[in-house]
């Protein structure tokens, strides 16, 4: 049944980092993750603020006018999913 369910084998940490960090995927696995849409206005507006360039977090909440906890909690979700990745410390760029 969890196989089903969509379960995954777990054969190392490596594996596990490959599902919850986009950075650790491949490109084949990116571009399944890549068709999930976002799920509220948050990720919307956020996702079209950064389709432009990457931006660091502080950025984001002064362009999207949202607070950073707003942010914060938005971008964690959305790099699980792999709409986002960081391309440096706290700073964040479109999947793709």
């Amino acid at each position: 049944m969890l196989i089903q369910d969509g379960a995954k084998l777990v054969m190392d940490a490596d594996d596990i980092l490959r599902e919850l960090n986009p950075a650790h995927q491949t490109a084949e696995t990116r571009r399944t993750v890549q068709r999930i849409a976002p799920t509220n206005d948050t990720e919307a507006h956020i996702l079209r603020t950064l389709m432009a360039e990457p931006l660091h977090v502080d950025e984001l909440c002064r362009a999207c006018q949202l607070s950073i906890q707003e942010v914060h909690a938005a971008l964690t979700l959305m790099e699980l999913k792999g709409l986002v990745y960081q391309t440096a410390p706290m700073t964040y760029h479109v999947s793709g």
